[in-house]
């Protein structure tokens, strides 16, 4: 009977052991944090900012030189809609992403593949495949 009361630990050691895991990741979140805190600004930086910019500028009557004063919302829309030349470059925007995507996917793929074997050449091929993104 003695043996098993001494097995069981006493309160004090269970909740010291609860407030030290708490800690833990309470201390694994302020890292992650501060971690993604820089990608986030980043990202808001030079994603988000320009993509809301562009809806701004898309909103306005400007001739790209001067600051786009004079907002006209709902006429370039208008006159987008009704313009002959968008359902083209819009069929051929599909069709380049189509060929791009299928043509180019999968030998992006096998490339990766064939990188990850650790074959001989592949430092060879590594480094004639990402020096011009280096450059």
């Amino acid at each position: 009977m003695a043996a098993a009361n001494q097995a069981m630990p006493a309160d004090h050691e269970v909740y010291s052991n609860v407030v030290y895991h708490r800690r833990i990741v309470h201390r694994r979140q302020i890292t992650f944090f501060w971690l993604v805190f820089p990608a986030l600004l980043w990202f808001l930086a030079f994603m988000l900012w320009p993509l809301l910019n562009m809806f701004y500028i898309s909103t306005t009557h400007w001739d790209g030189l001067a600051l786009p004063q004079v907002s006209n919302f709902p006429d370039n829309f208008i006159r987008l809609y009704h313009d002959p030349n968008i359902p083209i470059a819009l069929r051929n925007t599909g069709i380049h992403l189509l060929f791009g995507i299928l043509g180019v996917l999968p030998f992006a793929f096998m490339l990766g593949f064939f990188l990850s074997l650790h074959k001989p050449g592949y430092r060879i091929l590594r480094t004639i495949f990402f020096s011009p993104s280096l450059i």
